[in-house]
């Protein structure tokens, strides 16, 4: 396949975490984990909605 990309491509950003440097992820997924433990450590099941966030960002910091 020969197909070639035009040099002058645009690639935007996008979606809840695109202006967030990887410093403000890593702060948020911190204090996510702080959430976690506890739960964790109360022996109660961890929210889904912060086992989602949690995860979001760590796709968001994959991707950055």
């Amino acid at each position: 396949m020969n197909e070639k990309w035009d040099t002058d491509a645009d690639i935007k950003k996008t979606g809840e975490h695109a202006g967030k440097s990887v410093q403000q992820l890593k702060s948020e997924l911190d204090s996510l984990k702080a959430k976690s433990k506890q739960y964790q450590d109360k022996d109660q099941p961890v929210p889904d909605a912060i086992k989602k966030q949690e995860h979001e960002i760590k796709i968001g910091r994959a991707h950055v």
